[in-house]
């Protein structure tokens, strides 16, 4: 337990004792009204605060919990001190809740430490007895006073420590998330261009495809010349010996066609003499 949380309840034990006459519950109930009334709120300010928060962030300040519900629970005992222990009281976005404990944790920070009057409730009380308690129980009043502001600045201030600490942790999430949303834009960007490399290896593919046909036509293309270059090859082997068998048959053909020539002659030679020697017989 803390030493100003001791002290204070040192301090109210002493006042229990010295006013033996009032009840336990009554003084309990008053010091917990003080501790209420150390923090003066102005709710309407703070609420306009809050949705102009949500607004600057680009959010929607009519859906999810409302201000009030967050008030309401800094209102409770005992308050939250922390954003995540907020959110569980309420649930909702973590967004907002961080927004509502950021303003009502300043806002519910106690005033400067000041001598103030006393309260009704301890007035009610302090008129009971008589006036040769009166100088006592300003003491006393003094000593509370004092010990319920410590103890309230020692909470505010645990809180505002705890804040601090919480948005740390958040900042060092943050940057996290950063060097991870980083981490996946380069490596979405390293899968786009291996996506592109696959559509360029398909184009690629599909023009080596072509080209192996193009390359198998021509292949067959040259095969063909070259089977076609060994016949003419062969042909040109033959053309001398061909030259040599016209020679040969036109040779043969001139020989036919002299003696054809001359067995014409001899023909028509023979003929003519044949019909002299006829004439004379068939005279007779």
């Amino acid at each position: 337990m803390n030493k100003n949380t001791i002290s204070a309840c040192d301090t109210i034990n002493t006042a229990k004792t010295s006013i033996c006459h009032l009840p336990a519950d009554s003084l309990s109930v008053g010091v917990s009204q003080a501790v209420s009334q150390s923090v003066s709120l102005d709710t309407n300010h703070l609420r306009h605060q809050f949705v102009s928060m949500i607004a600057e962030k680009g959010g929607d300040a009519s859906r999810g919990n409302q201000f009030d519900t967050y008030l309401k629970a800094f209102q409770s005992t005992p308050p939250p001190a922390s954003v995540k222990s907020l959110q569980k009281m309420v649930r909702g976005e973590y967004k907002r809740a961080k927004y509502a404990f950021d303003l009502l944790s300043k806002a519910f920070e106690p005033s400067n430490k000041q001598q103030r009057e006393k309260p009704l409730w301890f007035n009610e009380h302090e008129s009971k007895l008589a006036n040769v308690l009166q100088n006592e129980m300003t003491s006393i009043w003094q000593r509370v006073d004092v010990e319920i502001q410590a103890l309230a600045e020692y909470r505010a201030k645990y809180a505002e420590n705890k804040v601090e600490l919480l948005n740390r942790e958040i900042m060092e999430y943050l940057d996290l998330l950063d060097e991870k949303e980083m981490a996946v834009e380069k490596l979405q960007a390293e899968i786009d261009s291996i996506v592109q490399l696959k559509i360029e290896l398909a184009k690629q593919q599909a023009i080596d495809e072509q080209r192996e046909a193009s390359l198998q036509q021509f292949k067959q293309d040259i095969s063909e010349l070259k089977q076609r270059e060994l016949e003419f090859i062969k042909d040109s082997v033959r053309v001398p010996e061909l030259e040599r068998l016209l020679k040969a048959k036109e040779e043969q053909y001139e020989e036919m066609k002299a003696r054809f020539d001359q067995m014409r002659d001899y023909y028509t030679k023979h003929s003519s003499t044949n019909n002299r020697q006829l004439e004379p017989v068939n005279e007779e």
